[in-house]
């Protein structure tokens, strides 16, 4: 009797080991798949966090150069216009983006030749971004300039290859950019254009103030937005 009981113990006992690896595998193979399942939700939630924060410049429109070949992109409440008067001879393209309180970024390939003048006593460098481009060839910058007009102080916002303007070749205001086709050179230029008669200019604003507005750190971002 006490040999078959015995042999009786050993399968129990057996039985109880498999049950006991089945359950231990059965906990392993939940918590691994339940890891990997978190994993993968927190990846996917990762990553279209990153797509999102990828394109600042969702939902703006792109306006492409006929002329020079760039690109830039613009908010899509802010109007362009081609601005380029077909009596003027010494411009190939001209247009301006428009955007709050009358700001406009313009840009203009036109024509210089080494007795132009367009200088501008009293301008007063302000400060300079580097300009991320692509395909340039050359280092670009965002330069704020000022001078008083009329004694109140007038702000233009240009992008160039020179953070002097005495470096230019041709000591045009504002500054300029030569990657054009020959005997022609790339002007951008911010300002807040005064409405009415004067038809000027203006910007009554310090220094400061103007580099705070929000149509203003909206134009640099279309600048940095430019590619060829």
């Amino acid at each position: 009797m006490k040999k078959s009981d015995g042999f009786g113990l050993i399968p129990a006992l057996v039985a109880v080991a498999i049950i006991a690896v089945v359950a231990v595998t059965g906990v392993f193979v939940y918590r691994h798949s339940h890891k990997t399942t978190n994993n993968s939700s927190a990846s996917n939630t990762s990553s279209n966090t990153q797509s999102q924060a990828a394109d600042p410049y969702a939902g703006w429109k792109t306006y492409k150069s006929s002329v020079e070949g760039f690109s830039i992109r613009y908010p899509s409440d802010w109007q362009l216009t081609d601005t380029l008067d077909p009596r003027d001879t010494n411009t190939k393209e001209s247009v301006s983006v428009q955007g709050p309180n009358n700001f406009t970024l313009k840009y203009d390939v036109y024509k210089l030749n080494s007795n132009s003048s367009f200088g501008c006593d009293g301008c007063a460098y302000n400060g300079v971004t580097k300009l991320s481009s692509s395909n340039y060839g050359k280092d670009l910058y965002i330069v704020v300039n000022s001078q008083t007009v009329n004694g109140q102080p007038y702000q233009t916002l240009s992008i160039s290859e020179y953070t002097d303007i005495q470096a230019q070749p041709i000591k045009s205001w504002p500054y300029y950019t030569s990657k054009s086709q020959t005997g022609y050179v790339v002007r951008w230029s911010g300002n807040y254009v005064k409405p009415a008669q004067a038809g000027g200019v203006l910007i009554y604003s310090t220094y400061d103030n103007f580099s705070k507005q929000s149509e203003v750190t909206t134009a640099i971002s279309i600048l940095q937005s430019l590619s060829y």
